[in-house]
């Protein structure tokens, strides 16, 4: 049997998704009690986070129904998200697809074609934006797109309109997201894309758009003005308008050593013609283009790093330029919630068969990696900070009991990253000099779900022991102190 729900994890799911408009109060509670399993016991099916027959029939139903609309269920979080970010000037919004592989021997699930035009692989895609502050910390997820293939295209992009290509996912995409940090009143968002954000119709959407869009550069197209070239030629040649050190993260392939990059900055207003292809028509596109060169830091047999980025946000400064490299850079924290989203949280273990149904509980694993990306995050740049901050009471005391830290006791309030590091290490994380870095998403992915089954049961445990525990219960007073005053 699953163990029963904490308070802390029913007010995170509540804060969460408690607004969807589903047309019942019921249905919402229904989805609160689901995203609240979800966050306590992240994992990919519904029989392993629900162990209650009634909790599993329950989640089922939600899923199933038609009448729970997904796009209710991703605005209730994004909502969450624009209140939090309320009060900033701008957001980072990176963008990005990903590919969902699920088994399907027997084909009968509502799936598409992924992977090469001769795997037998099937699945869905999912183009996502999440919201990341201005420095750095993520703050949830703000839009999404389902779509599945059909069939294997075999018609060149070139020669396929727009409403027949998947790049429109990305314009769906921005667009959802805009719209609603628009009607929720939140910043101005900075949209940051990888290379699949170049192709022509985002030009043209950069060109006019409200908001601000960087994409890096993929193709070394002709350019008009200053002068007449290709892009890197002429960006290239362009005397550099400043520096900046970017410390940039390690990974396997291609090949790329964690280290502070020292970057070179190039930027100029560039003019690019663009020709539709369908009505003949020609229009001058014009952008600000920044190129970062990595010059004197790059270890010995590894390329240096080299980003070209299209933005329509003005570029008059070094300072400018900076922001722009360093907007561009966090387009990875959605590369890491990705991986959070299929290692923490399972995601492509589903079940489900219904497209609907799978897009449903994906997008609540979805909320559920973002919570892990923040305080992992979070525990990083802002060390210092209670961990009241991010965590509930009765997390910080089951983390503090499992971990049994000399000299600490339930009730006491740590730093962040020092909760953090404990909650890690429940999780098998065996510290900075054997791991090599801070704690990671799964080892801290895995302590929060082992701690968050004591969180559930604390309440009961105090109470049974007459033990009152933290500022938020009161002072610590046992049965026996009780009973002694009441004599008196």
């Amino acid at each position: 049997m699953a163990p029963m729900q904490s308070a802390c994890s029913r007010q995170w799911a509540l804060n969460e998704f408690g607004a969807a408009e589903l047309g019942d109060k019921r249905r919402t509670d229904r989805l609160v009690k689901v995203a609240a399993g979800l966050v306590q016991q992240p994992a990919g099916t519904v029989t392993s986070v629900f162990g209650r027959s009634a909790d599993r029939e329950g989640a089922y139903r939600l899923l199933a129904n038609l009448d729970v609309k997904l796009e209710e269920v991703r605005k209730a979080s994004a909502m969450a998200k624009v209140r939090r970010c309320s009060g900033c000037e701008f957001v980072f919004v990176p963008v990005d697809g990903s590919t969902l592989t699920f088994t399907d021997r027997e084909g009968v699930r509502e799936l598409g074609h992924v992977g090469t035009k001769g795997s037998k692989a099937r699945g869905l895609e999912a183009m996502t934006a999440i919201a990341v502050e201005s420095d750095g910390t993520p703050a949830g997820l703000l839009a999404q797109t389902w779509w599945r293939r059909t069939r294997h295209v075999t018609v060149p992009s070139r020669k396929r309109k727009l409403s027949r290509k998947e790049t429109r996912h990305w314009l769906a995409t921005i667009a959802e997201a805009a719209g609603r940090l628009e009607a929720g009143g939140g910043p101005k968002p900075w949209f940051q894309l990888d290379r699949g954000g170049d192709f022509r119709e985002m030009l043209a959407f950069a060109h006019t758009a409200p908001f601000w869009i960087t994409f890096r550069a993929a193709q070394d197209r002709a350019v008009m003005a200053p002068q007449e070239g290709r892009l890197w030629d002429v960006l290239g040649a362009r005397k550099p308008v400043g520096t900046l050190d970017l410390a940039v993260a390690g990974r396997d392939k291609p090949l790329r050593t964690a280290r502070t990059a020292h970057l070179e900055l190039h930027a100029a207003q560039l003019d690019v013609r663009l020709r539709d292809r369908w009505t003949r028509k020609t229009t001058t596109c014009r952008l600000w283009a920044v190129l970062a060169r990595e010059v004197g830091t790059a270890p010995e047999g590894e390329e240096p790093i080299e980003w070209l980025l299209w933005t329509n946000r003005v570029v008059h400064t070094a300072a400018d330029a900076e922001l722009v490299v360093f907007g561009y850079s966090q387009r990875w924290r959605i590369e890491e919630m990705h991986k959070t989203w299929k290692s923490v949280c399972c995601i492509e273990d589903s079940q489900l068969w219904r497209m609907d149904a799978l897009a449903k509980w994906a997008t609540l694993g979805a909320a559920v990696a973002m919570r892990t990306e923040r305080l992992k995050r979070r525990s990083r740049t802002e060390p210092d900070l209670p961990a009241t901050e991010e965590l509930s009471r009765d997390e910080i005391d089951a983390a503090i009991l499992l971990r049994e830290p000399d000299g600490v006791q339930p009730g006491e309030t740590p730093s962040l990253a020092t909760c953090v590091e404990w909650i890690a290490e429940i999780g098998g994380y065996t510290g900075l000099t054997n791991a090599g870095g801070p704690p990671g998403s799964i080892v801290l992915g895995r302590g929060m779900e082992r701690i968050t089954h004591l969180a559930a049961v604390l309440p009961r445990l105090r109470a049974s022991a007459g033990l009152l525990v933290g500022p938020t219960h009161g002072t610590a007073r046992s049965s026996a102190a009780r009973k002694h005053r009441r004599e008196k």
